[in-house]
C-alpha cells in the first residue's frame, strides 16, 4: 500500500470502523467466556450444595476454606466426594470440547466428529474386548480394566490416523475415508 492510499483510507474512515468492529466483536467474544465461566463456577456450586446432605453456601465455603474446623462428615463429603467429581466433570468437559474442536479444525470439517473417524469404534471393540473376552493390559485393576482397554484402542486408532496421513500425505477426505472404513 503507497502513502497516498493509506491516506485515503484513514480520510474515509474504513480502516477505522474495521478496527471499531474488531473491537466489538473482541469484546463480546470475551463477554461470552465470563459468562460461561461463570455458569460453569454456578453450576460447580449447584452441585455442591445439591444432594442428601443438602450443604448450605456457607457450609460449604467454610468446608473449603478451613476444612479441619468442620466434621469429619461434611469434611468427607466436599473433599474426598463432591470436590473431585465436579473438578473431574469441568475438566472432561474442557478436554472433550477441545478435542472436538482440534478435530474440526484438523480436518477441515465443522461435522468432523470422533464417530467418523473410527475412534469412538475403536474404543467401543476395545471395551468389548474387556468386557466378554477380558482380554486386556495384564496386572491392570478392575476398575480401570475396562477404560483403560477402550482408551488404548482409541488412542491406537487415532495414532494410525495420524501415522497413515504422515506416511502417505492424503487428504482430509482420504483421512476421513481412512477412519470410516477403521
Amino acid at each position: 500500500m503507497r502513502i497516498t492510499d493509506a491516506a485515503q483510507v484513514a480520510e474515509n474512515g474504513t480502516e477505522a470502523d474495521t478496527l471499531t468492529r474488531y473491537r466489538q466483536v473482541l469484546r463480546q467474544r470475551l463477554m461470552l467466556i465470563a459468562v460461561l465461566v461463570l455458569a460453569i463456577v454456578a453450576s460447580v456450586i449447584l452441585d455442591f450444595t445439591l444432594g442428601p446432605a443438602g450443604l448450605s453456601l456457607e457450609t460449604l465455603w467454610q468446608t473449603l476454606i478451613h476444612p479441619d474446623a468442620m466434621d469429619a462428615g461434611t469434611r468427607v463429603i466436599v473433599w474426598d466426594i463432591r470436590l473431585p467429581y465436579a473438578l473431574m466433570a469441568v475438566v472432561v468437559g474442557f478436554s472433550l470440547g477441545l478435542a472436538g474442536a482440534e478435530m474440526q479444525t484438523i480436518l477441515n470439517n465443522p461435522l468432523a466428529s470422533p464417530f467418523t473417524l473410527g475412534v469412538s469404534s475403536a474404543a467401543a471393540f476395545g471395551a468389548a474386548l474387556a468386557i466378554i473376552l477380558g482380554i486386556g493390559i495384564p496386572g491392570v485393576p478392575d476398575q480401570w480394566f475396562i477404560s483403560l482397554n477402550a482408551f488404548i484402542f482409541a488412542l491406537f486408532a487415532a495414532l494410525m490416523l495420524d501415522g497413515i496421513t504422515r506416511w502417505t500425505n492424503v487428504s482430509t477426505s482420504g483421512v476421513v475415508l481412512f477412519g470410516i472404513a477403521l
